[in-house]
């Protein structure tokens, strides 16, 4: 149902030519609203922006206020004088006396809101007469005679009806539209500042004598009209809840002070309880109460409420509205009780649950879309409220299910009805809360309707915010309500729900009571499965009073008797084997007779004997179980079972000195609290200024879990399971309190033996543990010997150095006997060596070694040292190139008489790379050697000698110091050789470099001095050729400089005795393409004749600065056949070094080769010796550059 808008409007006067206003009245009243303006209020309220929309009216005396007026919603606001007054003797004659009398009657009003409008009306007439300029026009005689202090109160509008405006028209019109809403703005401010003062006022002397709230009431409303009038609904509610706060601050002041006389008037007799009425803006009829003032308390809550809801819809705000309900139902019904109105039984609830519903039907209508979520949170209180309230009423007029109504209950229903009223046209063709609240109360049929209908919304609402305790509450009131409707399938499901809610969040007294309905129900439905558990709970409940705890023992008792007589005889234990009892979980019933052991005794403690849990075939084992019986009398369990599951479990060693499975382990987690310490230090003191606890994992540890999640255990965990080893018990008593309880089995297989499930059986009632939270695991092992070798204490093993390793040895169920000994043998050169001091004895021999042990105990452990030698790679440099060669790996083999044989593989790293390098100086030959250490160790270094092997003519000098060295992890130390003799060198030499390290750090198991050797060969390393170049400017410049010519001097000298003469060589210039650029071929033959070839080339510097001469690269040229597999085009340059190919396309092939394939051979290391290799050349910059790009050396 939409609401209708308050229809009046500001008034607004018109005198003068009426005719002339009718003519500009339909555009001005379109025209007047069409552009909002800012309204500046008075007393600093903040700005408004809103429309001019007014009311033109004839001037009439009886429309104008006058002092001590009380009404201003149908007074006027603003007056306006219309003429169009061609002259100014029409102006003398007539107009001037007109515009006296109108403002005269204003004066004695006092009223200053007016204006005066010229219109300047086309005429063809004047265009006939003769063009004299007045001394003054009509404009200025109206200005000075009334308007001499307020000029903008005069104005002139332009042809106004001309059906083609012109631009002074139109200028006119604008401004005379927007001086107008000025003005009528500074109206409303005017009389409405006068309008609060004179409120105010009246508002002061609430505390006479004769002080009448009605005509207050009346008065502050009229305010409240106005600005609803001009759709300022925010500040009309303002005056209403104000009006609402002085009304409820009577009513308070009134338990402390004597009243005030009207306020007794509300004390009288309340016959209408019809509630709110939201269908219509304003009540009429209730307004005419207050006027007359005899309004009951119900009439002015009623009014004042729905005049605050309905401005709150006006303002789109229906959250607003029942947020707002539930407490002005509560405010409402607890000044009824202050103020001791008498009003008939029931009569109360009717209102409320009128009212109610009343708001959440208008409501519903309103919020929808995005606001239905946030209206939910609101509305569901007030459903409950309401609920209740219903529920009241059904008590007292007879109409719940389990009751008939007398014929004073049937009296007070006509009664009540009676005080509803009569059902308004309107509202009677639709199906309103009115209406809906008869119906209820005229039949049992339609109040258990309207009352689950009601419930149902209400519930679900809840559950759907999120808030599940209320929810739940909700449907412990419809279990009662089914109850009575003899329907108790249905109430059991509302209160299994609540009270898993309740057990879980620890409402202990509330679940008792639940679960107290809930026993009730299942007797009523005949469930004895379910009947013996709730009593069986109740019983062993430590809140509840000691002869309700002895009835339910009682009832369990029976109960369970029941279930036993009715069992099938095929279900029993004996001779601990148990019989039909596990069944399949398709074939399990829904209503089992199984519930949870923890429900009615504690489990204080489980022990294990031996209490190490490790046992041996054959030993006999205990557990010992300290249960508590929360039975109010001693119980007689018939049957007892303690089951445990035996599983295999992997051969490994057992700790002997610690305990396998210490203190207790839950199977159970739970989310506990995190929290974190956080301290707030004082700037530039050392004082603490703050310090908390925060808990980072609050939303986690404290999140709700699903209502339809199970606290109890569920059916499917409440089997009994068949395992490997059950120990029984037959007919135990267990009395109140601590009980003690053994349980021996004998160990029969290897495996880990744990225990899983406790049965008991009273009666009819299985109780079943399904997981234990103590631990009793034992370990039975009949371990077999082990014989492990490692490292000590798991480093890496080096060669060449002494190393500790660790024979592990468990006995396992073996005796080691005093003559037992181990056979090691070793595959390669690992050598192990003899311990100087040791309990045992270890025999080294050429492959391996014999350990004698010492006598030990079977299930014992040993630990033996050994100390082995790995050798160290003898090999050149080019085999210790990579990574992977630098690991060696040696195998050891284990033979030991009670034991499998073990093969071992020991990974030993190499501690030295060593390499060498050929150094040459011309004809000077030197070999330098260098020892990398490739470890984390240290070694002390001392003799290092080279020599060449069969060559006795070659002597070598040694030019490092012969002092003693230490290499430091992952450094390197050098040595250098000089070749006495330069000449007569042999093509190739053998030689052998030999040193003696010695490890310093970590600490050997023993100290000793070792020698290493390397050998290596050299082949055709003696000079053959010397090549040297030089550069020099080709002009007369003294220096090169760049982007000029220079001359390139490319000397290659013979030094060899055993050279080809017939073979060519060929020379190459290998320039940077940022340095130098080679004027025309970079490449040539040479034939050497003589010892001195030279050949001269052009370059160009590119740069300035030191730059290094180009790089010359020397290589022999050969000829192949043709019909050899090389490309006829392409010249291959053979390296020597490493035999690879290299295929280079920018050789020219010579004229005179052409019929041979020519290749590339490179000259082996050391016989080319480059002279000038690390030379340079200083190039100038060019004469013109002013930016030039220096290169320095």
């Amino acid at each position: 149902m939409a609401l209708e808008e308050m229809e009046n409007k500001p008034i607004v006067t018109c005198h003068g030519e009426q005719e002339l206003f009718k003519s500009i009245h339909p555009e001005l009243i379109q025209s007047l609203p069409r552009d909002p303006v800012e309204w500046r209020r008075s007393y600093g309220r903040a700005p408004k922006t809103i429309s001019v929309d007014v009311q033109f009216v004839p001037f009439s005396i009886d429309i104008l206020q006058y002092e001590g007026s009380r009404q201003l919603l149908h007074q006027s606001f603003f007056h306006l004088y219309w003429t169009e007054c061609p002259d100014v003797d029409a102006y003398k004659i007539v107009v001037k006396e007109e515009i006296s009398k109108w403002q005269q009657t204003l004066k004695e009003k006092n009223i200053s809101d007016w204006m005066i409008v010229l219109v300047e009306a086309s005429n063809p007439k004047r265009g006939q007469k003769t063009k004299l300029l007045p001394r003054t026009s009509v404009f200025d005689k109206i200005k000075n005679d009334f308007c001499s202090k307020q000029s903008d109160r005069c104005i002139v509008l332009h042809e106004p009806n001309n059906p083609v405006p012109s631009v002074r028209s139109q200028e006119s019109w604008t401004v005379f539209l927007g001086r107008l809403r000025q003005l009528i703005l500074t109206s409303y401010n005017r009389n409405l500042g006068k309008f609060e003062e004179k409120m105010r006022a009246e508002r002061e002397r609430r505390n006479e004598p004769g002080w009448d709230f009605n005509q207050y009431f009346l008065l502050q409303e009229e305010l409240a009209f106005v600005y609803e009038m001009l759709r300022q609904y925010d500040e009309a509610l303002v005056q209403y809840d104000e009006l609402d706060a002085l009304f409820s601050q009577f009513v308070i002041n009134s338990q402390a002070a004597k009243a005030p006389e009207w306020l007794n008037n509300f004390n009288g007799n309340c016959t209408r309880w019809d509630g709110l009425d939201l269908s219509r803006p304003i009540n009429q009829q209730i307004r005419e109460l207050i006027k007359t003032g005899k309004p009951t308390l119900l009439d002015i809550r009623n009014y004042l409420f729905s005049r605050q809801c309905v401005l709150l819809l006006f303002l789109n705000r229906p959250l607003e509205v029942a947020n707002r309900t539930i407490a002005f139902l509560h405010n409402c019904v607890q000044e009824l009780r202050i103020l001791e109105i008498t009003m008939p039984t029931g009569s109360v609830d009717c209102w409320v649950l009128l009212s109610s519903l009343e708001i959440l039907d208008m409501c519903e209508k309103r919020a929808s879309g995005n606001y239905r979520e946030s209206y939910s949170y609101y509305s569901a209180s007030l459903r409950a409220y309401a609920q209740s309230k219903l529920h009241q009423l059904g008590l007292l007029c007879g109409l719940m299910p389990d009751t008939e109504p007398t014929s004073e209950q049937l009296n007070m229903v006509v009664e009540l009805l009676s005080g509803m009223g009569h059902l308004q046209p309107l509202q009677s063709k639709k199906y309103n809360s009115q209406q809906k609240l008869r119906e209820a109360l005229s039949s049992k049929e339609a109040f258990q309707k309207t009352y689950l209908e009601l419930s149902e919304i209400a519930m679900g609402t809840f559950k759907h915010i999120g808030r599940q305790r209320s929810a739940k509450m909700m449907g412990k009131h419809l279990a009662s309500f089914y109850m009575k409707r003899g329907e108790a399938a249905k109430a059991e499901g509302f209160l299994s729900d609540a009270l898993k809610v309740y057990v879980k969040e620890g409402w202990k007294s509330i679940a008792i009571d639940t679960r107290k309905e809930l026993a009730k129900c299942q007797k009523t439905m005949g469930n004895t499965n379910k009947y013996v558990k709730s009593c069986a709970v109740l019983a062993s409940e430590m809140g509840i009073s000691k002869a309700d705890k002895e009835y339910f023992f009682n009832e369990m008792m029976e109960a369970a008797e029941k279930l036993n007589d009715a069992e099938d005889a095929d279900c029993t234990i004996g001779n601990a084997k148990l019989v039909n009892i596990v069944k399949a979980q398709d074939d399990m019933v829904e209503e089992s007779n199984k519930m949870s052991l923890e429900e009615v005794f504690t489990i204080e403690s489980m022990n294990i004997t031996p209490s190490d849990g490790k046992l041996t075939h054959g030993q006999e084992a205990k557990v010992t179980i300290c249960i508590r019986s929360r039975f109010p009398e001693p119980v007689t369990v018939d049957q007892m079972v303690f089951s445990l599951s035996s599983d295999p479990i992997d051969k490994s060693p057992m700790p002997t000195s610690q305990k396998l499975f210490p203190g207790k382990v839950s199977s159970l987690k739970q989310e506990a609290f995190a929290f974190e310490e956080e301290v707030r230090v004082c700037d530039g003191k050392e004082e603490v200024e703050a310090s908390s606890f925060l808990c980072v994992n609050a939303q986690k540890a404290l999140q709700r879990e699903d209502s339809s999640s199970s606290l109890i255990l569920k059916e499917l965990d409440l089997q009994y399971k068949d395992y490997k080893i059950k120990v029984d018990h037959e007919s135990t008593v267990l009395e109140p309190g601590n009980n003690t309880l053994n349980f021996t089995f004998e160990a029969r297989e290897n495996g880990k033996i744990e225990g899983q499930q406790l049965w008991l059986k009273i009666k009819g009632l299985e109780l079943i543990l399904p997981r234990l939270t103590f631990d009793t695991r034992f370990i039975v092992n009949t371990q077999e010997p082990m014989v492990v070798i490692s490292a000590n204490n798991n480093h890496s093993l080096l060669a060449g150095v002494p190393q500790d390793l660790k024979l592990f040895i468990s006995t396992g169920y073996y005796s080691i006997k005093s003559c037992d000994a181990i056979s090691i043998q070793t595959i390669g050169q690992l050598e192990i060596l003899k311990l100087e001091e040791s309990a045992y004895n270890i025999m080294p021999c050429s492959k391996g070694a014999d350990v004698n042990l010492p006598e030990t105990a079977a299930y014992s452990e040993v630990e033996l040292a050994m100390i082995v030698r790995a050798p160290l790679a003898t090999v050149g440099a080019g085999n210790m190139n990579n990574d992977e060669t630098c690991q060696l790996e040696q195998k050891m083999t284990l033979w030991c008489p009670w034991a499998e044989t073990v093969v071992s593989t020991l990974s030993f790293q190499q501690p030295f790379r060593i390499s060498h390098h050929l150094r040459t100086a011309g004809k000077r030959k030197f070999i330098q050697v260098s020892v990398e250490n490739l470890c984390c160790a240290k070694f002390r270094l001392t003799d290092p000698e080279m020599k060449s092997l069969g060559q006795t003519s070659v002597k070598l000098q040694n030019l490092h110091p012969l002092t003693e060295k230490v290499l430091l992890p992952t450094c390197t130390m050098s040595y250098m050789w000089r070749f006495a003799v330069s000449d007569n060198l042999p093509r190739a030499l053998e030689c052998q470099f030999s040193i003696q390290y010695e490890l310093i750090h970590p600490a050997p198991p023993r100290e000793m001095a070792l020698l290493h050797t390397y050998s290596f060969t050299l082949e055709d390393f003696t000079t053959q050729y010397i090549v040297s170049s030089s550069v020099s400017p080709s002009s007369n410049d003294a220096m090169c400089r760049a982007g000029k010519l220079c001359n390139l001097q490319l000397h290659v000298q013979v030094t060899g005795e055993h050279l080809e003469t017939n073979t060519p060589l060929m020379y190459e210039v290998v320039t940077d393409s940022n340095t130098w650029a080679v004027c025309g071929k970079n490449n040539g033959l040479l034939n050497i004749e003589e010892n001195l070839t030279e050949v001269s080339l052009q370059v160009i510097p590119l740069t300035a600065g030191y730059l290094p001469l180009p790089a010359i690269k020397l290589s022999r040229y050969m000829q192949q056949d043709r019909n050899q597999d090389a490309p006829p085009t392409k010249l291959t340059m053979t390296n020597v070094d490493n035999d690879t190919s290299i295929e280079d396309d920018k050789f020219d092939t010579p004229d005179c080769c052409n019929q041979s394939l020519p290749s590339l051979q490179a000259f082996s290391l050391g016989q080319v010796y480059l002279k000038s290799h690390a030379m340079q050349v200083h190039v100038l910059p060019e004469n013109n550059e002013s930016t030039v790009n220096i290169v320095q050396p």
